[in-house]
């Protein structure tokens, strides 16, 4: 594999108009990606998406440029993938079943205007290299997993999570702060430093019935958030949670001290029984 100078110094000597085109995306990929929201734009389709000089600079950023594949975030990536999976299924269906254009774009997502694209674009199809196609898309699929892991199912969690903590009845025994105690991933990436749910305790759990055992735990996580603010490291689940939160500096410690001595109360009050039975006697 050529790394990314050799790549582009060849180019520049056999075509100046690939070259440019490389350089462009390369440089600007995000403006050409993203031109309009609902579909490819006419320049992705025309200029890219049957060009083998773009699978080639999408292997060579994959496999020797790792900071320059660090700048194409999940999204980018999922858009990428789309593009040359298309092009490997309408090319691959154009040579095995001899289908016409109008049958393969039926099988697609883009608009009927890029018909006309597709048919004078005949001879890239018919050259479009499907096994360097399928090696693009076999790394994209595996980067999208890694990312989808690392990045996204974190925060799609955390986000059920947070509904879960706000709308379910507490009390319950399949309440999640009565299922996941405070040194829990699923509590690290949903609650450990998170303003929200400080907002949430303030608004909503303070004036509902709580378990003494769940009081417990939301005042452990609110310790452990002010321990990881200020980098009072007591655990290892501590030193985990420094590394992998990016919110820490941003959290209200002084509202999450504030918070403790109220559910303190509360939990004190709980301990005491201090519901009062009244008895009516017959005079």
């Amino acid at each position: 594999m050529q790394n990314l100078y050799e790549f582009f110094n060849k180019l520049k000597s056999e075509n100046l108009y690939r070259y440019f085109l490389m350089n462009k995306f390369y440089y600007n990929y995000k403006d050409i990606l993203y031109k309009k929201e609902d579909t490819y734009d006419v320049e992705i389709v025309k200029k890219y998406m049957f060009n083998n000089d773009f699978l080639e600079l999408i292997l060579i950023i994959f496999e020797t440029e790792d900071e320059i594949l660090e700048d194409f975030d999940y999204d980018d990536l999922n858009l990428l993938k789309s593009i040359i999976e298309d092009a490997y299924e309408i090319t691959r269906n154009e040579i095995e079943n001899e289908h016409t254009y109008k049958d393969i774009l039926k099988h697609f997502k883009y608009r009927v205007k890029y018909s006309e694209l597709f048919k004078n674009q005949k001879e890239e199809i018919e050259n479009y290299d499907l096994d360097l196609s399928y090696d693009c898309i076999r790394l994209l699929e595996e980067e999208i997993n890694i990312r989808y892991d690392h990045n996204v199912k974190p925060f799609k969690s955390a986000e059920e999570v947070i509904n879960k903590v706000k709308n379910d009845n507490p009390l319950s025994d399949t309440y999640i702060l009565n299922i996941y105690d405070y040194e829990s991933t699923v509590i690290l990436f949903s609650l450990v430093c998170n303003n929200y749910f400080l907002d949430i305790i303030e608004y909503i759990l303070l004036e509902k019935n709580m378990k003494v055992k769940t009081i417990n735990n939301i005042i452990n996580i609110l310790n452990t958030s002010i321990n990881i603010y200020f980098n009072n490291i007591d655990s290892t689940f501590e030193r985990y949670a420094i590394e992998s939160l990016d919110n820490i500096k941003d959290f209200n410690v002084a509202k999450a001290k504030e918070l403790i001595n109220k559910l303190t109360f509360k939990k004190k009050c709980i301990k005491k029984n201090t519901k009062v039975i009244k008895f009516d006697y017959l005079a």
